[in-house]
């Protein structure tokens, strides 16, 4: 079974091109955190993983529409790999996750614009 689930941030808007004129395709990074402790975190060089996605069609469609650079965001697809000759004729391979399933968690937009809420309680007066 070849099936994938991430949740992560888009690192850039989305880049969306016309296949044969009437086939959508997104192309977006999708930055993902590892999920390391605070400790594991301070020591490591890298602690998201940057994962290169595809979406076709209708779902190319919808992240066009509502995503952008920061939103957060869940999604379901299945691996692909490939590979190319760049322009030196060096063999390049590719790894790309084919979006099967999109689910919206937050923009970043919203959590900026979302008004500040202020506690009636001062920390001082907690029992705990």
């Amino acid at each position: 079974m070849n099936k994938v689930c991430l949740l992560g941030r888009l690192c850039a808007d989305p880049a969306i091109k016309e296949i044969n004129g009437n086939n959508k395709l997104a192309d977006f990074t999708l930055a993902v955190d590892r999920g390391l402790s605070k400790e594991a975190k301070e020591k490591a060089k890298q602690t998201a993983d940057f994962i290169r996605c595809k979406a076709w069609g209708p779902k190319a469609d919808l992240i066009e529409k509502y995503f952008k650079k920061g939103d957060q965001l869940a999604l379901s697809g299945k691996i692909q790999t490939g590979s190319y000759e760049d322009s030196d004729g060096k063999k390049v391979y590719t790894t790309d996750v084919i979006i099967e399933g999109v689910d919206f968690i937050k923009s970043q937009s919203a959590e900026e614009n979302k008004p500040k809420q202020s506690s009636i309680f001062d920390e001082g007066d907690l029992p705990f």
